[in-house]
């Protein structure tokens, strides 16, 4: 009655739990319609759809609802694109890319203007393949999982994350975008070595899986040359892939340690692949082109990369040999005891140790110098010296002054378990 007399009104009061409750429902209705742009702009650069792009950036300058876009991007394109997973911004190449990057004001403080492009991470391109384009039926739970989060990531299957339609977008992004790219090879070598190095890790490879006396040597003789150069420009690279990419096995690679940023990236060849959904990750057997190396590295602690064209030009510093005139029994029992001692015989002998290659003769009867190339083409058997460092016998030192090859030695070594063919 006195608020009445006095010309006051009664405070109104407010309930708590109600305000709340609307505040609430505004933030989810923003964070909603934050969700569904960056969908819809995944996909448009997904598709390479730039009318739609553009369509898409003027409802955010225009509908009052994109509260999101003013408050928390301040109106800035890049700003919002860095947010969206899969979109990388690289710079454009040619004009229809620029003008694509100035429709949507993509520049920095600069005025350096970027083009968007769609990128996915190695291990999550592989999981779709290996259980969408190859149907995998072993799908486990965390594997089903996983999928799911990744599909919502990168936008496919719409807003609401249609499962059928999110598959459909899958096999059609990789048929005209993961496996467009070429893929580069290393040549093999045209010349046969005449002295190298042996690899010892090739070794263990060798006998504890192929039961084989086939190993791989490098070339001492390349290393002040070409490769020295290579060696330069793997650790000056500056990669910029523009799209996602698949590895195989067979496939030539570049890669490195993410721990070691400023070493060289390194040449290997893909060997076997083993995707681990659970530790979300891949696991490749790489062979060393350049060293003969073979071993395991993941996803999760290398960078690696389709190899470049620009890298596939000089051959490789590996060949693979074998010990002419021995093999290993086919009926002997390898434990684990022999192989290792088989191993610790070579790596004892001849690591870091340079030896002198005598290539089996040709046994055709007067061979020529082309009959002998084809041989040497078609044929790596080979009978392994330790090599002597006098100059006397050679102007490049390449003798030896062995009584008997590392073949017969190791023959001698191991007659249980070694026959003369």
């Amino acid at each position: 009655m006195m608020a009445e007399i006095n010309g006051t009104r009664p405070l109104k009061t407010v309930n708590l739990f109600d305000l709340q409750q609307k505040i609430n429902t505004e933030v989810k209705e923003i964070c909603s319609i934050e969700n569904s742009c960056r969908k819809s702009f995944q996909k448009g650069i997904r598709d390479k759809d730039s009318q739609k792009l553009q369509v898409f950036y003027q409802i955010l300058n225009s509908n009052e609802k994109m509260v999101f876009w003013k408050k928390k991007y301040g109106k800035s394109m890049v700003n919002f694109i860095k947010t969206i997973p899969g979109i990388k911004l690289v710079r454009p190449e040619d004009e229809t890319e620029l003008d694509i990057a100035r429709s949507l004001d993509l520049h920095d403080e600069n005025n350096n203007f970027a083009y968007p492009v769609f990128f996915m991470e190695l291990f999550e391109v592989m999981i779709l393949q290996k259980m969408i384009l190859e149907n995998n039926k072993e799908k486990h739970d965390y594997a089903s999982v996983v999928l799911g989060q990744i599909l919502n990531k990168y936008g496919f299957g719409g807003k609401t994350m249609n499962l059928e339609t999110a598959f459909d977008e899958v096999v059609e992004y990789f048929k005209t975008v993961i496996f467009a790219k070429d893929k580069f090879q290393v040549p093999k070598r045209e010349n046969k070595m005449r002295r190298g190095n042996l690899s010892v890790p090739s070794i263990k490879h060798a006998i504890k899986t192929f039961k084989s006396l086939e190993f791989h040597y490098y070339d001492f003789e390349d290393e002040h040359n070409d490769y020295s150069d290579l060696k330069m420009e793997l650790k000056n690279w500056n990669h910029n892939i523009k799209t996602s990419f698949s590895i195989q096995n067979g496939d030539h690679v570049l890669f490195r340690e993410l721990s070691e940023s400023e070493s060289g990236f390194i040449r290997g060849q893909i060997e076997s692949t083993v995707v681990n959904e659970k530790e979300r990750e891949v696991v490749f057997t790489v062979f060393y082109l350049d060293s003969g190396h073979t071993e395991l590295i993941s996803t999760s602690e290398y960078e690696i990369y389709p190899l470049p064209e620009e890298f596939s030009k000089l051959e490789r510093r590996t060949d693979l040999y074998k010990l002419s005139g021995i093999k290993i029994n086919e009926d002997a029992v390898l434990d684990k005891k022999v192989r290792n001692k088989m191993i610790k015989w070579f790596a004892d002998s001849l690591w870091g140790k340079l030896c002198v290659f005598e290539h089996k003769p040709c046994p055709v009867d007067d061979c020529d110098y082309e009959c002998q190339q084809a041989w040497l083409k078609n044929n790596n058997e080979i009978f392994l010296w330790k090599l002597s460092t006098s100059n006397a016998h050679d102007e490049r030192g390449i003798v030896s002054n062995s009584e008997k090859s590392m073949n017969e030695e190791f023959f001698n070594s191991f007659q249980d378990f070694v026959q003369k063919i």
